[in-house]
């Protein structure tokens, strides 16, 4: 298929970036707005004509979330991706459907609201900010479909759609095999029950010392893969969203993820609790959970083995791009 994608101005993110790499997977024609996220030079029509041309005999129109603010120190700020572009393919009719893509958090912005970090700690329902979703986007786009989707949004007719798989997150079992029992490594605690959490990795690693208990931070990022291969359980927890690309990464490492499990909804063909991945929602959870995982560390291995199958086969790049089409009824 042909497929026209209205792309972040210059800002890298890891569902962009999977989402085009399941249409090149899948073999579609497809270009976008604005470079990055996996974009060929050859496949950005940044000049607004060209795009629009080619995009009135697209099958589709992807059109991605995309936050403002600051890039690298000395860069100007990142502007909103080029949304003025649906309206003008609009007018030149056709029936070409739209859908948004909404990977933000705390906000359709992306920005919280003054004190809504400090505040979401102590009441999870602070997470759903205000804007929640993108006003604009459900007047002039089809479909829409939101990482951080609770039931309620549903009945706006949004439907979820949760990070996934990319290639590189797939790291292979380092020659020592793995020889971590459990690794724990944020890059902030603010949120969710992080900072619970690395107290609790704190005590775990005091009580099992036959265990190999690691608790790191602020990891460059070959060092990071490189812990998670090396890791039988990797620790999650929620980000300023629910959903955390550290999942799918510990997911691609064939971990056994044991995450905070989600409020929001997870889409089709999520991982079965106990099998596939571990879920807790209390630190009491946690602490039991973990212990039992440490005891066993055979069945701990063969629930990360099956994740991956899981992931590679349900929640990829083309399994998510497969899932937007279908429901676009454009497959």
């Amino acid at each position: 298929m042909r497929i026209a994608l209205i792309t972040p101005d210059r800002i890298y993110h890891p569902f962009v970036a999977m989402m085009i790499e399941g249409l090149r997977v899948r073999g579609d024609e497809f270009f976008g707005s604005d470079p990055g996220n996996g974009l060929k030079p050859e496949e950005v029509l940044d000049y607004e004509p060209g795009w629009l041309t080619a995009a009135e005999s697209a099958d589709a129109v992807l059109v991605f979330f995309g936050k403002e603010g600051s890039l690298a120190a000395g860069e100007p700020r990142s502007r909103a991706p080029k949304y003025h572009l649906v309206e003008a393919l609009d007018e030149l009719g056709g029936e070409i459907p739209f859908a948004y893509l909404d990977y933000s958090e705390m906000t359709a912005t992306g920005h919280p609201m003054p004190g809504q970090i400090e505040a979401m700690r102590l009441d999870p329902a602070q997470r759903r900010g205000t804007p929640w979703c993108n006003q604009w986007a459900l007047d002039n786009c089809a479909y829409y479909f939101k990482r951080e989707c609770f039931e309620e949004d549903r009945a706006r007719g949004i439907e979820p759609i949760a990070f996934g798989m990319l290639a590189e997150y797939e790291v292979p079992i380092p020659k020592q095999g793995k020889d971590w029992d459990l690794f724990c490594c944020f890059g902030h605690t603010a949120t969710g029950l992080r900072k619970e959490i690395v107290a609790e990795c704190q005590r775990l690693r005091g009580v099992h010392r036959g265990r190999k208990v690691v608790i790191k931070d602020r990891l460059s990022l070959r060092e990071y893969r490189e812990c998670l291969a090396r890791s039988k359980i990797v620790v999650d927890a929620w980000g300023h969203g629910d959903h955390c690309y550290r999942l799918w990464e510990a997911v691609g490492a064939q971990a056994c993820v044991l995450y905070q499990r989600y409020q929001v909804l997870t889409g089709p063909e999520w991982f079965v609790e106990g099998e596939e991945i571990v879920g807790y929602s209390t630190v009491k959870e946690f602490r039991l959970k973990a212990e039992s995982l440490l005891e066993l560390p055979q069945e701990t291995m063969a629930i990360g083995r099956r994740g991956f199958r899981k992931a590679k086969a349900h929640h990829t790049g083309r399994a998510r791009v497969e899932y937007v089409f279908k429901t676009m009824g454009v497959e």
